[in-house]
């Protein structure tokens, strides 16, 4: 693991954004740019925080380029810039199942199978079992769920859906993370 911070700058953004090996994304230290209102601004280097973290999807930045603006993930900006093989059409995976987590270390492709399916591997945060969580569906009075290939279940207790993975030899093999 890398203790070091080193710094790239992210394709497209060249002169303006970097992302660093730590997961982090700062403006570029010899960022200028200008409009009709200030002629040139000359900007600080600063790292960027981010947004939300909405629905447990990871944060997001804004990056500005020609006066438009363009929503990123972290994770997909630190995958551009130090995943090896890098491809628009794959998706980056946490191996940690921690969406915040946005270390090169733990960052690697997948496509939408292969993430939606290592998800399912990760012990949920409400419930601690894996592939067991809460249904937040309003009306539902079954409030625990999982998924079998590609199926949901819902439960009344948590031990019921516990015997229902258990049954079906759900998790016989599978990594934890």
């Amino acid at each position: 693991m890398d203790t070091y911070e080193s710094w790239r700058d992210i394709p497209g953004y060249t002169g303006l954004y970097q992302a660093s090996n730590q997961g982090r994304i700062r403006t570029h230290p010899n960022k200028i740019t200008s409009n009709a209102k200030c002629n040139v601004r000359r900007w600080k280097p600063r790292i960027m925080k981010g947004r939300g973290d909405n629905c447990g999807t990871g944060k997001r930045v804004g990056l500005w380029k020609d006066g438009e603006v363009k929503d990123y993930l972290f994770a997909r900006i630190i995958g551009m810039v130090w995943v090896q093989g890098y491809s628009p059409d794959l998706t980056i995976n946490h191996i940690n199942g921690n969406r915040l987590d946005n270390r090169k270390e733990n960052l690697r492709e997948s496509n939408r199978v292969e993430q939606c399916r290592n998800r399912l591997y990760v012990p949920n945060k409400q419930t601690g079992e894996i592939g067991i969580y809460i249904d937040h569906t309003k009306g539902l009075k079954k409030k625990y769920a999982t998924k079998v290939n590609c199926k949901s279940y819902r439960f009344h207790t948590l031990e019921e859906a516990k015997a229902f993975r258990k049954e079906q030899k759900c998790d016989e093999g599978k990594r934890t993370n």
